[in-house]
């Protein structure tokens, strides 16, 4: 049984470099593991056991702990972990959401602490908005340019009335 658990796994990691090389499948162990996955553009499936960090991603990014990507336009979901992207176009599911810099128009965070620099819709327990969040709900919503800096429950953007 050892042997073939063994096989398996240097079957799996023989395979890694081939697998992260795909456009339209990504296979991920850690942030440098395989080599190239940190460059790697995926069209398609991004699957990180149990890390996965990659370059842009059109699809779905999905890992046991984490996910980190460069843009994202599509589906991030971490099981037990965080997700991050400096561009991101789409949902944000974990217990960790952090959206960076560049925005787009439509993103969704749902999990415990969500941050985000602006725009899109926040829902977790607590929300953190740097710029001006269009939607957040949770116990603690904090959206420094939104219509009040920091409320309970339910908090907008200051753009929502304009």
């Amino acid at each position: 049984m050892k042997k073939v658990m063994m096989a398996l796994v240097l079957a799996v990691f023989t395979a890694l470099p081939v697998l992260a090389t795909e456009s339209s499948f990504a296979l991920g162990v850690w942030y440098d593991c395989p080599e190239n996955i940190g460059t790697t553009d995926v069209e398609g499936l991004c699957v990180g056991v149990p890390l996965i960090a990659n370059g842009e991603v059109e699809g779905a990014s999905v890992a046991l702990i984490g996910n980190r990507s460069r843009e994202v336009s599509g589906l991030q979901f971490a099981l037990i972990g965080f997700n991050f992207a400096e561009s991101l176009y789409g949902i944000q599911l974990g217990l960790l959401n952090f959206q960076g810099g560049q925005h787009d128009d439509f993103t969704a965070q749902l999990g415990f602490y969500n941050q985000a620099e602006e725009n899109g819709i926040q829902l977790g327990f607590i929300n953190n908005s740097r710029n001006n969040a269009t939607f957040q709900l949770g116990f603690i919503n904090i959206n420094k340019r939104g219509f009040f800096p920091v409320m309970l429950l339910v908090n907008f953007g200051s753009d929502l009335f304009d």
